[in-house]
């Protein structure tokens, strides 16, 4: 996402699971089997819950020196899109992705997810549209694909469709590249999954058919059908964005994509929420708000069965900031993302992110066998705070800065989570599995 599309997307806008269409086993450094009938507390959150986009690494930003599981090229400037590739018909510019594919695989990334768009000059009269002649496109996808086979592993069919920034064609034209991808990749490739375009989806509570959104879901598989992807994707901005954005309010967005999908038979399929942040640093400006927004967002996410969420963006000056590309160093709302991280990746949610009281909390098993418990005050853009005395099984908690305390009576609590564990806990007993909850599979 840029700067200069954000005002034109402000006015626009669980996982189940899924069995690939061709049943073959996806490898398991580049692909996730998601299995339906797996309770949360059977299955640990893997590193690629977290992904992460990376704008000016060709401007001289250094990588990220937060920890990430996946990464999505897209607005990786001068070396993801089609026309930054392909810059005459058949000639292609292989070398920055090369290199930073491998940049990426160097630190333990593997897991890759490679978004079409924007058609090259040479190939259409916009590069919003799709190409003159479909052969292009065609000769496109299989270039990539053959070329990077095994390195990237999961292909998104165009962003952001509902936004003039990147698309102005047909809805029939969009199901055509939908088809065009599909088949393409899986012919070369039939591990890789392949995914929707960007679809929209809407803030109105109850809008099964997603109506009121751009580029719908229910529009969507009215058009392309339901039998030609393996992942429908979103992206999970709050909205409306200008009133402050709390990630909670996205709820809304993922029921109305699940209602959408179960009525077009497909509820088994997996959401992913491939872009999002608080948006424009101007929409949040309180390094407080920031830091709370991003302890929220992970952890309530993956509650509502998102198994992938990807931040935009890390080295972004103007929205979802994590570091200070000046200074290399990270933000507050970057420290806390390494936080969240931490607390997150390789645990078990033993109870999904619920609201009582005002007082949101989200139970757990951590990597290290310890329970712990997830809490925070539903407030936003606010100083409020409130006593809570965590059960006495807790000893310590931890902040999103970092730091460890004792729990000794009540502790202060506000919208910026804290991570309530209990040391003292056995680390080899297995936890035992909640009921009623669903979650990723590995």
């Amino acid at each position: 996402m840029t700067f200069a599309r954000r005002s034109a997307l402000k006015n626009l806008l669980g996982y189940w699971g899924f069995i690939s269409m061709n049943m073959k086993l996806l490898k398991a450094t580049s692909a996730i089997l998601l299995l339906p009938s797996f309770a949360l507390g059977q299955s640990a959150i893997p590193a690629t819950q977290f992904g992460m986009h990376d704008n000016n690494y060709m401007y001289g930003s250094p990588y990220p020196t937060v920890k990430f599981g996946s990464f999505r090229l897209w607005d990786l400037a001068g070396m993801t899109r089609w026309r930054d590739l392909e810059t005459s018909r058949g000639v292609y510019n292989w070398g920055n992705l090369d290199n930073f594919i491998s940049l990426l695989n160097s630190h333990g990334v593997t897991d890759i997810i490679y978004t079409f768009g924007y058609t090259p000059s040479w190939a259409g009269p916009a590069a919003t549209l799709p190409p003159s002649n479909n052969q292009d496109f065609l000769d496109f996808i299989s270039a990539l694909a053959t070329r990077y086979k095994g390195k990237i592993t999961h292909y998104e069919t165009w962003n952001e469709p509902y936004s003039s920034t990147f698309w102005t064609g047909t809805m029939g034209q969009l199901a055509q590249l939908q088809k065009d991808v599909y088949t393409t990749v899986k012919a070369i490739d039939p591990n890789a999954t392949v995914h929707t375009p960007v679809l929209g989806s809407s803030s109105t509570s109850g809008d099964c058919s997603n109506s009121s959104a751009s580029y719908g879901t229910g529009a969507f598989f009215s058009a392309n059908g339901t039998a030609n992807f393996d992942v429908v994707d979103l992206h999970l901005y709050p909205y409306p964005l200008s009133a402050g954005p709390a990630p909670e309010t996205v709820g809304v967005m993922i029921a109305n994509a699940k209602c959408s999908m179960n009525s077009s038979g497909i509820g088994s399929k997996p959401i992913w929420n491939t872009e999002f942040s608080w948006s424009m640093n101007s929409y949040l400006p309180s390094s407080t708000d920031q830091v709370a927004f991003v302890g929220r967002s992970h952890l309530y996410f993956w509650s509502q069965g998102i198994p992938r969420s990807y931040w935009y963006a890390y080295d972004n000056q103007s929205e979802g900031t994590l570091v200070n590309t000046g200074t290399g160093a990270l933000t507050p709302a970057g420290v806390a993302y390494q936080q969240v991280y931490n607390w997150m990746s390789g645990a078990t949610m033993t109870s999904k992110c619920a609201l009582s009281n005002s007082i949101w909390t989200c139970g757990l098993t951590l990597a290290n066998g310890h329970p712990a418990l997830a809490v925070w005050l539903n407030v936003f853009k606010s100083s409020t705070t409130q006593s809570y005395t965590p059960p006495s099984q807790y000893d310590v908690y931890r902040d999103l800065a970092g730091n460890t305390s004792s729990v000794s009576g009540a502790v202060a609590i506000g919208e910026r989570p804290v991570l309530f564990e209990d040391t003292s806990a056995s680390t080899t007993a297995a936890p035992s599995a909640p009921t009623g909850l669903t979650a990723v599979a590995h």
